[in-house]
């Protein structure tokens, strides 16, 4: 293994780890639901078309950009470039 893996992976399981807490809190806010079905393809939807209602209301323009920060930082996988 690459001695300068571990560090890269170690970082993209931050960010996994706070993608997944920040989705759940989504959910939670919008349907009083630590993860409802479909929680992620909403989130997707809401970050390719700008349409953020979602539940009870719209989501938040923060949590919203973090969560597409969050995952364009993991697209490469658990090795790529951060």
């Amino acid at each position: 293994m690459n001695k300068h893996a571990e560090p890269i992976h170690q970082k993209n399981s931050e960010y996994l780890a706070e993608l997944i807490k920040l989705m759940s809190d989504i959910s939670e806010d919008h349907y009083s639901a630590s993860w409802i079905q479909g929680n992620e393809y909403a989130i997707w939807h809401a970050l390719v078309t700008g349409d953020r209602h979602y539940g009870f209301s719209e989501i938040d323009p923060f949590q919203l950009q973090r969560c597409g920060d969050l995952a364009r930082k993991l697209e490469g996988g658990g090795y790529g470039d951060t």
